[in-house]
């Protein structure tokens, strides 16, 4: 109880997320490999990562953890976007679902923006 209290009533350091890439030559590499994994997402369409790994295993990344990191960090930037595929209908109950990663197209979505307008304005 003695243990609690002591915890409890200690200040703690806030948890600060650490940067993917923080060095310049670590958003180099990033950067590199980006564009190789951008040109076989638009190659083969949206992929999981078991079948971006089996791509891109002799590009240049260290692990199938490395590119994963690579992939997050392109998410962040808005690059890529993930789609969740339902496999069956129960997969709500059972979490039957597979995440493929596409490159996130910009014009498309500005497009698909402005057809959302048209027809909401079209209702009224």
């Amino acid at each position: 109880m003695f243990a609690t209290a002591i915890r409890m009533s200690s200040n703690r350091f806030p948890y600060i997320k650490p940067a993917l890439f923080n060095t310049p030559t670590q958003a180099d590499e990033a950067h590199r490999l980006s564009i190789v994994l951008l040109a076989i997402l638009r190659r083969h369409g949206p992929l999981s990562v078991d079948h971006c790994w089996a791509q891109s295993k002799e590009q240049g990344f260290r692990s199938k953890r490395h590119m994963k990191l690579v992939l997050k960090w392109m998410k962040d930037r808005q690059q890529v976007k993930v789609i969740c595929e339902h496999l069956t209908e129960l997969s709500d109950l059972h979490g039957d679902k597979e995440f493929f990663y596409a490159p996130f197209d910009h014009g498309r979505e500005k497009t698909d923006k402005m057809d959302n307008e048209k027809v909401d304005s079209s209702i009224q």
